[in-house]
């Protein structure tokens, strides 16, 4: 498929049991509650890209507008499963009420992002803005950025086999390694400003 210069919304909409590859830029709403299946595209994508998304693999070779993985506009859940990769970077205010699933970011991300998350797992490779994960009660952060870091608590019990387990995961869907097979991971747990259980796994490159 082939979009045209006037960037077309809604791309993969509940879209469900389908492979789409779109090469070109996309408008609002790519892979909206998608349910099922594969939505590929070489180029960008503006806001709400994979809001409420249920299932499926959304993979974006390019960068990615606000809203990404958060709550359609009414709705109180943002994405509940599947898997979204970004090759570029991120606006804000992205990820909201994350409940599960798993989404992987190359670039850089906004501020506001990742906000009340519930469950799930999340791996930046870049730089991460102002007023991250604020409220967050649950889930997995993988990053290089120390600063997220702060209020948390260190611990020696970095556990590599979850790590592996899901970088496996993601060789098969995105076809490339996303780190070398060698890393330093330091883990941190349950913010000591609040009651949260989630935990942080830092890369030290």
């Amino acid at each position: 498929m082939k979009s045209s210069t006037n960037k077309i919304d809604n791309i993969g909409y509940k879209m469900k049991n389908m492979k789409i590859t779109v090469f070109g830029h996309a408008g609002n709403s790519f892979g909206k509650e998608m349910l099922s299946g594969s939505l590929k595209i070489y180029g960008n994508t503006l806001d709400y890209t994979g809001a409420g998304i249920r299932g499926g693999n959304i993979l974006v070779h390019g960068s990615t507008g606000k809203f990404l993985a958060g709550k359609p506009i009414g709705k109180n859940e943002g994405m509940l499963d599947g898997l979204i990769y970004i090759h570029g970077n991120v606006g804000d205010y992205s990820i909201e009420r994350m409940r599960r699933g798993i989404i992987v970011i190359n670039g850089d991300i906004g501020s506001y992002c990742c906000s009340n998350m519930i469950s799930g797992s999340i791996l930046i490779k870049g730089k991460i803005g102002n007023h991250f994960c604020d409220g967050i009660k649950r889930g997995t952060v993988i990053t290089t950025q120390k600063k997220t870091t702060l209020n948390y608590i260190p611990t020696n019990n970095s556990n590599l086999s979850f790590f592996n387990f899901y970088m496996k995961k993601l060789y098969g869907i995105i076809g490339k390694k996303i780190f070398p097979d060698r890393i330093k991971l330091q883990r941190f747990y349950g913010r000591q400003d609040s009651e949260s259980l989630s935990e942080i796994f830092l890369i030290n490159k």
